[in-house]
């Protein structure tokens, strides 16, 4: 079937028609009349239609794209964003044309072997892919300056083609070196943040991570690493995880961002990697990728604010405990009597006694735990024990 947009009324200039058939969905820009809208769907048999009139929420914006680039950010104006990520694709690319097969047609017996080694050349160093690629984005593109154009393109393949292209910025989102170094500083990033974070991560997450299925797929995984079944896995076999983790190919790999790799989750320092090494490899995974997602970007945000929260109460505390003895003097006296009264002293005892769970006399970090929650207002999540020590290292007179 096919419908063709005749008219319009009352539309804005802007608007996009959107006609949705079945699982089949075509749209168009409503300033476009006379443009037709197909669908495989027969009239003795039509589908449900959807129609809808769609109007742009902010400008349309231009992006330049940088291959290198794992995600790029684009802003709609006010508090409007998207940010796309962005991966190789091998499996969507054309087709390369099979050089040795064309030199080997028409091409005298003398020089066949001539022509036959140029092929392996350009096959060598990918040059077929990359002047077929620089051919299609020219006429796509059709640039006012061709040749700097291929100059940029010529400079960007250069750059992508080298395992190590500098440092990666930190704190931006456009990453400057190679995908694996963007690994790499992804992983430091999420365990520098990983003390912070871990009480705060969703409920669902968290039974992901310590679910049987997750358990039973890090050891499908390492058998298959494990080819020879010595049961840990060395740098060799390490290599097809980094690759799949950084949407790279092997050749791209240097031996040292392995043996950071390894480094990075070889708890025990033995050179390999058991199995669960792995499975902690994969949890780790796991959460740095919900890290790098705007949902782990606000996780990220609110726990370092509950650590300032409770950083500000620990040095309030003490500034108030250097200086008590300097401040009771001048305290209002119906102060002082109010701490110093017998109603005082019992509500005290009393919230003591609630506090002590084992009657022991004393208060140990968990049962001052409501106390600290309470003073300070912070997340029971975010109070570790850690934290927990260092109010009472800070409460103790002495």
């Amino acid at each position: 079937m096919e419908f063709t947009l005749e008219s319009t009324a009352g539309v804005p200039e802007n608007g996009v028609l959107s006609i949705k058939i079945g699982e089949t969905k075509r749209q168009g820009p409503v300033s476009k009349l006379g443009q037709p809208f197909r669908f495989v769907s027969s009239v003795a048999a039509p589908l449900p239609m959807k129609v809808e009139l769609l109007t742009p929420a902010g400008p349309a914006q231009s992006v330049n794209l940088e291959p290198s680039q794992t995600s790029i950010v684009v802003n709609f104006g006010g508090q409007m964003s998207v940010t796309l990520a962005q991966r190789q694709a091998p499996e969507l690319q054309r087709p390369l044309t099979d050089v040795k097969d064309a030199v080997s047609k028409g091409v005298p017996a003398d020089r066949l072997k001539t022509a036959e080694s140029a092929a392996a050349y350009l096959e060598q160093h990918n040059l077929v892919r990359t002047f077929q690629d620089l051919l299609h984005s020219l006429l796509v593109a059709k640039p006012a300056d061709p040749f700097t154009y291929v100059e940029e393109h010529l400079g960007r393949i250069k750059a992508l083609s080298k395992p190590d292209r500098g440092r990666c910025k930190e704190g931006t989102n456009v990453v400057k070196c190679s995908k694996v170094d963007a690994l790499l500083e992804i992983l430091q990033r999420t365990s520098q943040s990983l003390p912070l974070i871990m009480p705060m991560l969703p409920q669902d997450l968290r039974e992901v991570l310590v679910g049987t299925e997750l358990a039973e797929d890090c050891k499908k995984q390492f058998r298959l690493l494990d080819k020879e079944g010595k049961g840990k896995l060395g740098q060799d076999e390490l290599v097809p995880v980094i690759v799949q983790l950084s949407a790279t190919s092997s050749g791209s790999i240097a031996p040292d961002q392995v043996a950071k790799f390894m480094k990075a989750f070889d708890v025990n320092g033995d050179g390999a990697i058991s199995i669960d090494e792995f499975t902690s490899l994969t949890q780790f995974v796991v959460i740095a990728s919900h890290m790098e997602s705007p949902e782990g970007q606000q996780l990220l945000q609110k726990a370092k604010l509950e650590e300032n929260v409770f950083s500000e109460f620990i040095s309030i505390l003490q500034g108030d405990r250097n200086r008590i003895n300097d401040i009771i003097p001048f305290l209002p006296d119906w102060f002082v009597d109010k701490l110093s009264g017998e109603e005082f002293i019992v509500d005290c005892h009393a919230r003591f006694d609630e506090l002590d769970k084992d009657k022991s006399g004393s208060l140990d970090p968990n049962e001052v735990l409501p106390v600290v929650i309470s003073l300070c207002d912070a997340n029971p999540d975010t109070v570790d024990r850690k934290r927990l020590m260092s109010f009472f290292s800070d409460i103790r007179c002495g």
